[in-house]
């Protein structure tokens, strides 16, 4: 049986939101030799606050929701017995997904991989300048660009000072002691 990745969104969503997280990013790889889902989560409230991390997800945080959705995944039939779930906090190196993402980290560094080659090039580190409905302006190593966000392949912040010092400062652990 194939499913499709806004099927297994469907599926897993309400209840990661039922614990209080955010779906920040849904990877699955079904192959001969394994079946793999990965789900990447932070706070909501990281989230609306434009916390600059994931509120402090913990590694219990990452293991309670891995028992209910596994309760929940054998029930769907849609997945074989052997299906490894993952789940993980985006990490500091996170990748950015959405536009909002964009304007979430937008003072940081990051480094880019386009679909296709644009100024000669598929992958660059820059920043970005501006933001603009859907396109988004870099300021880069090798140029300026200006992209839609669908020309982008994959966008992963770089691990720099400016971001350690930054993300570190709040989580909501810290707001609620």
């Amino acid at each position: 049986m194939n499913i499709e990745i806004n099927q297994i969104e469907s599926l897993v969503a309400p209840i990661i939101a039922s614990f209080g997280y955010r779906l920040v990013k849904l990877n699955y790889v079904k192959n001969i030799k394994n079946e793999k889902l990965q789900i990447m989560i932070e706070y909501i409230e990281a989230y609306e606050m434009n916390l600059l991390n994931d509120g402090g997800i913990t590694a219990e945080d990452c293991a309670a929701l891995s028992r209910k959705l596994s309760l929940n995944l054998d029930e769907s039939k849609f997945f074989s017995d052997f299906l490894e779930l993952e789940i993980s906090s985006p990490g500091l190196d996170r990748f950015l997904i959405s536009i909002e993402d964009f304007r979430r980290f937008k003072q940081f560094e990051m480094s880019i991989e386009l679909k296709k080659v644009k100024n000669g090039t598929k992958k660059f580190i820059g920043m970005i300048g501006n933001i603009k409905s859907r396109n988004i302006f870099f300021e880069s190593n090798l140029g300026n660009f200006d992209l839609d966000i669908n020309e982008i392949k994959a966008a992963k912040l770089n691990i720099t000072e400016d971001l350690i010092s930054k993300s570190s400062i709040r989580t909501l652990r810290s707001l609620t002691n």
